[in-house]
């Protein structure tokens, strides 16, 4: 949001207020997060931290049990996202950037948080 314009950030702020259509969330978010920078900062980090959780997550489990207490009857939720990393007070946040978001952008939006 730095690269806006006072004029854009405070037409954005009355937009959040109003509420992001849901069309519009994830980019919105995205935006606000400065997920690109994040992204671009950490090029292939993502993938390689993805695959080191295949080879070496023991949480693999708990995340299971999880996911099925997290929006339970959320389609989206029926079946077991790939693990990055885990702590289960942040499913709730984690499961609503993926409503809205690819799963990349939805990791670096929670690390950005």
């Amino acid at each position: 949001m730095y690269s806006l314009s006072p004029a854009l950030c405070r037409q954005m702020v009355k937009r959040v207020y109003k509420g992001i259509p849901l069309q519009l969330r994830g980019r919105a978010w995205a935006l606000m997060l400065d997920v690109d920078r994040a992204k671009n900062d950490n090029q292939g980090k993502y993938e390689r931290m993805k695959e080191q959780a295949r080879r070496d997550s023991s949480e693999i489990k708990q995340i299971d049990l999880d996911i099925n207490r997290t929006f339970r009857n959320h389609i989206m939720f029926t079946d077991r996202f790939g693990e990055v990393s885990y702590c289960q007070g942040m499913s709730q946040v984690a499961a609503l950037l993926l409503m809205f978001m690819n799963e990349e952008d939805a990791f670096w939006a929670l690390s950005q948080l």
